[in-house]
């Protein structure tokens, strides 16, 4: 076995050498675990810690052959090998979090990402969902199969599956030694449904990890920024520090706030953590879907000299979008590297940003669904349009997301807030903001944030460690709870949790308590509830109520108790909280076996994750159902139009008409779609379609001639008053009611013709 250049007994050579080794020691001892329980493991240890990432994937490794650690090693991390369709291989420690079946093989990685371009091209066997996945960590946890997938990718922790296994084998091929622990981290947003998910990939992959092997990302990139050489301040003996970390990833948001001091030398550092926010699907890939949509496809538009409605929901979403997010990807990245450039030079102040631009060299191909084939020429982006593009993503006054049928839109300031709000601190408290993942190096979101901690250092990464800053975390945190048995920061309630009782909230586990609570496989009780009246023959209802610090209620249950019972028997009440903050309840009557135990279970009580609302889960809900065809064939009609429906009450208009226009191709004409249909293009402003919509639902009609009507009010609005008159003069002759009567007489008096009036 090769020695390890972190164990005291296997360095070797100059006195050089050996002393390098000391002062990285000396200069981490600080912040190891110490006490009984940090003891040495025996023998060789080898860990992983994979960042199994929404854009990427990155895995890191720390190997030593013997037991006497003085400090923590160094976590390398490992290039991984990806083929790719023309036969070479791209090796990178990033693999993008893309795969692909194409032409009898699976493609994982670069060769996977590079075939998503041309998903749309009718040939080419890719289709979204079908053949080539991508972004599917977004849908963990979430009921939605991919039902035209092959057997084995036909949901996200299957795929998730995959590119782990893919990882594992190309660490094994670097070495044999199997891993004794490996750490994966997630979202902090993510909940128990989703962690579950994870697991089950991991187990799909081979890999035997328990819950407290999942790692939040941004605990995973403070864990590695404690142990960097440069890292600010950690060391000041006696003084506390407040620490934001802000992981803007591709696909998530995450922030957490940690409280570090150091209070003697003989002291390890104490890391407590505060508050996490958890906002699921903010991340740099929607700053890449706001470029194509806002910058590329307008481009396009020009360029070809198409009018503004050529392009539909089907052309735009999945044609265009996966032909130009590369490029809007790349696009991004290297006007960001100028701007930093100009910044460093001589500074932005006083430039025309319109000056600074990024052009991508080429033709880019864009098939559309129909077989119309477009070219996009020589595309770019400037950054005063890039600085339009990016004012939505970091407002400070608006504490919503805002989404449409192409993308999400929410503010970076958000989830920062949440986190300060939950630690009960405001920005000015904060003296470190460490800014971690590829899209906090974007130099708007880099301004905004020193602007906001006008008080705090903010700091970033090296760019070199800026994307696998979590998978070096995660094995750091994997070493020592293999080596040591504990890491320097260990999981923690985010806040504190009440139970409503008549004497007022009585707290059952207070904010920042270590997880699991009261520890692995142990339960808290609480004998002091009672039942609070008597009854003989009928059943006693309790409401079961639990609270935050604040007083807002989390969660409330109701407990039906058969009778008999009587006032002031003692409820037992049993409870854990396990690592990732899946609180575990248990109620009953100590003495009466026969009556029902109620078990409880609250994810995350106190996170703060943005659920869709009650329409968007209903879309989501039926959307599976027709995937899956557990819809009734005679049924499936009427389920469309009810999917049509709540997508136009959201405001995804474009979706709507995409939907509504299958429907008329499968089921032939129909006056009623043909008329919403046209009252949809009116909403979206093109006017010329939902002309010929009406004009075609009143052919289709025959009596009915409220779509006569429907355009006869779009033609007063656009003012076009004879076209609106001569259109009700038809409707009325055919049917003479007085809606079409009044509305006649109001475009008379904008005609002036007061007798017709």
């Amino acid at each position: 076995m090769q020695s390890c250049a972190w164990c005291v007994k296997c360095v070797t050579g100059s006195g050089e050498r050996l002393k390098k080794v000391e002062d990285a020691m000396k200069e981490k001892d600080s912040i190891l675990p110490r006490g009984q329980d940090c003891l040495p493991a025996p023998g060789p240890v080898q860990v992983l810690g994979i960042d199994l990432g929404t854009t990427n994937c990155s895995v890191s490794r720390i190997t030593t052959c013997c037991s006497n650690h003085k400090s923590i090693p160094d976590p390398e991390c490992l290039e991984i090998r990806q083929p790719n369709p023309e036969g070479g291989e791209y090796v990178s420690v990033l693999m993008p979090s893309v795969l692909a079946l194409y032409q009898g093989r699976v493609y994982t990685g670069e060769g996977a990402r590079r075939l998503r371009a041309g998903c749309a091209e009718s040939g080419s066997g890719l289709r979204h969902e079908q053949s080539i996945f991508w972004e599917d960590k977004n849908f963990m946890g979430v009921k939605k199969t991919m039902h035209k997938a092959p057997s084995g990718y036909q949901s996200s922790k299957e795929i998730a599956g995959h590119l782990l296994r893919f990882i594992l084998q190309s660490c094994r091929r670097e070495k044999d030694l199997p891993a004794s622990r490996t750490v994966v981290t997630v979202p902090a947003c993510f909940e128990q449904a989703q962690r579950r998910d994870t697991l089950e990939a991991c187990a799909m992959a081979g890999l035997d990890i328990s819950p407290g092997d999942l790692l939040d990302e941004p605990v995973a990139a403070f864990v590695h920024y404690l142990f960097s050489r440069d890292r600010h301040g950690i060391n000041s003996i006696g003084h506390d520090l407040r620490c934001m970390i802000f992981d803007f990833g591709g696909g998530t948001c995450d922030v957490a706030v940690f409280s570090i001091s150091l209070r003697s030398k003989e002291e390890s550092i104490r890391v407590s953590p505060l508050a996490v926010s958890r906002y699921h699907k903010l991340g740099g890939a929607d700053i890449d879907r706001a470029v194509v949509y806002e910058a590329l496809i307008p481009q396009l538009i020009e360029q070809e000299n198409l009018a503004e409605f050529d392009l539909d929901f089907d052309a735009k979403k999945n044609a265009l979008e996966p032909a130009l997010i590369g490029i809007a990807e790349m696009l991004k990245t290297g006007l960001c590297r100028e701007m930093d450039r100009i910044e460093q030079l001589s500074g932005l102040e006083g430039r025309a940003l319109s000056r600074i631009t990024k052009k991508y060299p080429g033709r880019i191909e864009c098939p559309l669904p129909d077989g119309r084939r477009m070219y996009l020429d020589e595309p770019c982006l400037d950054a005063e349009l890039f600085s339009g593009i990016m004012a939505p993503f970091l407002d400070t006054d608006i504490p919503y997301h805002k989404e449409t049928e192409y993308r999400w839109t929410c503010s970076i300031f958000v989830p920062m807030q949440d986190a300060l709000l939950r630690a009960g601190l405001d920005e000015k408290d904060i003296d470190l903001c460490l800014l971690v993942g590829g899209s906090s190096r974007i130099p708007q979101v880099r301004r905004a944030i020193q602007d906001f901690f006008s008080k705090a250092v903010v700091e970033s990464l090296a760019e070199s460690e800026m994307q696998t800053a979590t998978a070096k975390g995660a094995c750091l945190h994997a070493w020592m709870l293999e080596s040591m048995g504990q890491s320097i920061v260990r999981p923690a309630c985010a806040g504190s949790i009440y139970i409503q009782t008549r004497c007022g909230p009585q707290m059952l586990i207070s904010a920042n308590t270590p997880l699991p609570f009261p520890g692995r496989n142990q339960w808290e009780q609480c004998s002091m509830l009672s039942i609070p009246e008597t009854a003989l023959s009928d059943p006693v209802i309790l409401r079961i109520e639990l609270m935050d610090g604040q007083g807002k209620i989390l969660k409330n249950w109701v407990w039906e108790l058969e009778p008999p019972v009587n006032r002031g028997e003692q409820i037992l009440l049993q409870y854990h909280m396990d690592e990732n903050q899946t609180l575990q309840m248990q109620l009953s009557l100590p003495g009466k076996p026969e009556q029902k135990i109620r078990c409880l279970d609250l994810e995350n009580p106190v996170s703060s994750v943005v659920n869709p609302n009650a329409k968007r889960r209903e879309i989501l809900e039926l959307e599976e159902a027709v995937r899956t065809r557990q819809v009734p064939e005679q049924n499936l009609k009427q389920t469309t139009e009810r999917i049509a429906g709540l997508y136009q009450e959201i405001g995804q208009k474009e979706k709507a008409l995409s939907l509504y226009r299958n429907m008329l191709a499968l089921g032939g004409p129909d006056f009623v779609l043909l008329n919403r249909l046209g009252m949809l293009y009116g909403e979206t402003g093109d006017y010329g379609r939902e002309e010929k919509f009406y004009l075609e639902a009143d052919r289709h009609a025959r009596n009915w001639k409220g779509a006569l009507f429907n355009l006869a009010l779009s033609y007063r609005r656009q003012g076009r008053y004879r076209e609106a008159a001569d259109i009700l003069d038809r409707a009325i002759q055919a049917e003479r009611i007085a809606p079409y009567l009044v509305l006649r007489a109001m475009v008379a008096e904008a005609l002036q013709e007061k007798k017709d009036r």
